[in-house]
């Protein structure tokens, strides 16, 4: 506390001494300017489990900048190379999300922007209780107590933006974009009928190079962008230390152990990517759209592999694997569409889209025979294996807009869609493979209205059933029916409601011969699979102004989810089947309410609940109050905030259960998981202006 009041001191101090200063000052260079500064120090302090509350919030103690900004305007006639410029910053001194950009430009000729931003990710949690075994290896294989799983690594975003728009002139847009993952995790790896842990250092990075022209002749809007992707990911699997067999589940009485193993692989994308819009509206009573999308892909990479082990056979494994590859994939995409006035009540919207996709891969791991078969590639071994897939769709949607009078709207809609998958594999070993040949049709149709009875209220529903024949996956939809409200009611200027229902029924009644792939029907393995999902939200909002200075809202959301799936399959020609059932009934309410003590002191209050039961019951709270003083310093306007936030947790264990065999077992469980944490802030505010 007594360092916490140090800082606040100091901070204090700087300001004073600060106000005479060039920042004090709103002109500075010719340049009229604006701006504001939030820093202070945080304080927190987590109670039970600090690996999950740093995986759902990773806010800490420290001095932080939580946002500043600096705004300059040249003054007319100034004559300067640019206009205006702004700096705007925020999250920074080791929160997981800063960032900070610079903009500037001049207006009639050109716009600069450069950003940058970071994102960390945190998870480590072995609390966690999970089950590795698979349907095949058994249900005598054991859990595994402590989620082996874990990673810690960041996203760093970085833009630059060029729009060059000289009056009377096309506009030209020039663009570089960066994203750099960096960091490590533990991850898991199947290998002779168990499971691992390995650790896997993350380096990938990611640049876009591109440019646009933009320009408007006649009732004709035209678009043109090219863009360049390059993509580097160096991968790294290893085990640092020798295991014992069953590590993470699977059979226990598989003697499969690894004593050494280590797996990197390179890979190099280059992606150049077109894009073509066009928009024309070549009479009062008609609107054109059309745009095409081409992306070409390529992509090399090479692995190696080194291992020493014991297989499931209990047969001592030990060698390399080399291989490499290369894949190839082009998509086009064209849209079509126009809307047609047909009377002064009556308009028609119609969109084509066709999609079309080709992609080609091959790939050659050479080893010994040992090895193919411990890491599971017995039918790409040694072989070079060519795997083709395309893709092509055509979907077609149109519907009718009527306005019988004014304040309502009615639409009416039907969207069809027909689509065609085809997946071969070649390989020399074995003969040629068609792992998926299926044509699939959807049609779908649409009902809404938008309703304005009277000045403050409206009311919007929707309708959608969608019908698919031949499903693309066995787990996607047969059939649905989507079904929206939405009510907005202002009574009073002070005063106003929402309410919104939103309901989601799908299922799949057909499931497919077998699992989808042709080598698990050449080894006996065929199923029928069935699912039914139901979803329901309920959600009632206020707010409310009785007098000035003083505002209240509240919200309470009501979440329903049920989903059953059951499944049939033949395993070495004996039955098996089973089913599971994952369920939610989320309450979640929310309450806000700010009120002006004074002209200079302001209160507010924040909460959030909420409670989940059913699959995975948790409950949540997060409860924020602020207290904020505004005042004036050397003629400057300033602002001391306190706040106080408790955000908590418990996780309550899994009640997900799944009858894949004659005994009931959870595939996930989750042990009890909870934490506390309190935050405390001062944030310190100057504002320039």
């Amino acid at each position: 506390m007594r360092k916490m009041l140090a800082v606040v001191a100091g901070i204090l101090g700087a300001m004073v001494a600060f106000h005479g200063s060039a920042w004090g000052q709103t002109r500075l260079w010719g340049y009229t300017l604006k701006g504001s500064l939030g820093v202070g120090p945080r304080v927190v302090d987590v109670d039970k489990n600090p690996r999950k509350y740093e995986e759902d919030y990773n806010l800490f103690s420290g001095l932080r900048l939580f946002d500043f900004s600096l705004r300059g305007e040249a003054e007319e006639g100034a004559g300067r190379l640019f206009d205006y410029f702004r700096l705007e910053g925020g999250s920074l001194g080791g929160d997981p999300y800063p960032s900070g950009s610079l903009r500037f430009g001049k207006r009639g000729l050109y716009d600069l922007k450069v950003s940058a931003r970071r994102v960390e990710y945190r998870y480590a949690n072995p609390d966690e209780t999970r089950a590795f075994s698979s349907v095949l290896e058994g249900a005598a294989a054991p859990f595994c107590v402590g989620d082996p799983r874990a990673f810690d690594w960041n996203r760093d975003f970085g833009n630059v933006e060029l729009v060059i728009n000289p009056d009377g002139w096309p506009k030209l847009n020039l663009f570089y974009r960066r994203q750099e993952q960096i960091g490590e995790s533990t991850t898991t790896r199947h290998l002779s009928r168990a499971h691992f842990s390995l650790f896997q250092p993350v380096d990938s990075i990611t640049n876009d190079y591109g440019v646009g022209l933009s320009y408007s002749i006649g009732f004709v809007d035209l678009f043109f962008e090219q863009s360049l992707r390059f993509w580097n990911n160096e991968i790294d699997f290893f085990r640092n230390r020798p295991t014992a067999p069953g590590e993470l589940g699977g059979n226990p009485n598989l003697p499969t152990a690894l004593t050494v193993f280590n797996w990197q692989q390179s890979e190099t994308t280059k992606n150049p990517l077109t894009r073509i819009n066009l928009h024309a509206v070549p009479l009062d009573w008609l609107e054109m759209n059309a745009s095409y999308i081409l992306s070409q892909t390529r992509q090399d990479h090479s692995f190696v592999s080194r291992l020493v082990g014991t297989a499931s056979t209990g047969a001592p494994v030990a060698g390399t694997l080399l291989g490499g590859g290369d894949g190839e994939r082009e998509i086009s995409l064209f849209d079509l569409g126009f809307s047609v006035k047909l009377l002064e009540n009556l308009f028609f919207h119609n969109m084509y889209r066709r999609y079309d996709s080709e992609s080609s891969g091959s790939t050659l791991p050479r080893a010994d025979q040992a090895i193919i078969n411990f890491l599971s590639l017995g039918q790409e071994g040694n072989v070079l294996t060519q795997v083709d897939d395309d893709i092509r769709s055509h979907t077609l949607r149109s519907f009718l807009e009527y306005l019988p009078f004014e304040g309502l709207s009615l639409r009416f809609g039907y969207r069809w869609q027909n689509r065609q998958a085809r997946r071969v594999r070649d390989n020399p070993a074995l003969r040629r493979t068609v792992l998926r040949n299926i044509t699939t049709r959807d049609n779908n149709f649409i009902f809404g209205f938008d309703y304005r009875p009277f000045r403050g209220l409206s009311i919007m529903g929707e309708y959608e059933n969608l019908a698919v024949d031949n499903p693309f996956t066995e787990i996607s939809s047969s059939d649905e029916h989507r079904a929206k409200v939405r009510i907005r009611y202002q009574p009073l200027r002070n005063l106003g409601l929402n309410v919104d229902y939103n309901l989601i029924q799908r299922s799949n009644t057909g499931g497919t011969p077998n699992l989808g792939s042709t080598i698990l029907a050449e080894q006996g393995v065929f199923n029928q699979h069935s699912s039914d999902i139901d979803q329901k939200d309920y959600a009632v909002g206020v707010w409310y102004q009785p007098i000035r200075g003083l505002t209240w809202n509240a919200s309470y959301m009501r979440q329903d989810l049920d989903f059953n799936t059951e499944i049939e399959f033949f395993v070495d020609g004996v039955l098996r089947g089973g089913n599971a059932v994952f369920s939610e009934d989320n309450n979640i309410f929310q309450t806000g309410l700010s009120y002006d003590l004074t002209s200079f002191l302001t209160t507010s209050l924040n909460y959030r609940l909420v409670n989940a039961e059913g699959s995975f019951p948790l409950d949540t709270g997060d409860l924020a109050l602020g207290l904020l003083y505004k005042f004036k310093l050397g003629g400057r306007g300033m602002g001391l905030d306190l706040q106080y936030r408790r955000v908590r947790l418990d996780e309550k264990g899994s009640r997900l259960v799944e009858r894949l065999f004659p005994e009931k077992r959870p595939p996930f469980f989750r042990q009890d998981n909870e934490y506390e944490a309190n935050l405390w802030t001062v944030l310190f505010r100057v504002n320039l202006d």
